[in-house]
């Protein structure tokens, strides 16, 4: 009969100091950093603010309006909807267009 291995076995064996399969705070952190850093990252936080002050203002009926005209207009045509989402609230707001 033959001995067993005293290796470990390779789905098993988790290396000293690598905190297993989920990044460390201090890592998830300096991710979130770099990618705000970036300007990537946080995009539901962003709609969710924008959401929660076209609502607490009442301006809903404007957001909505600005958005359809929006996509008629080819300077808003490869915006994402962050960017378009947050134009749209610069716009009722009372900011000046952009010029493209």
């Amino acid at each position: 009969m033959a001995e067993w291995s005293n290796a470990p076995v390779l789905k098993t064996d988790v290396l000293q100091g690598t905190g297993g399969s989920n990044p460390s705070p201090s890592a998830y952190l300096l991710t979130q950093i770099i990618l705000k850093w970036l300007g990537m990252g946080y995009t539901e936080d962003i709609l969710h603010e924008i959401y929660d002050e076209v609502c607490s203002c009442g301006l809903k009926e404007k957001f909505d309006a600005q958005l359809e005209k929006m996509k008629t207009q080819d300077k808003h045509r490869f915006k994402n909807v962050k960017e378009r989402w947050e134009y749209a609230l610069y716009r009722i707001k009372g900011g000046p267009p952009e010029n493209k």
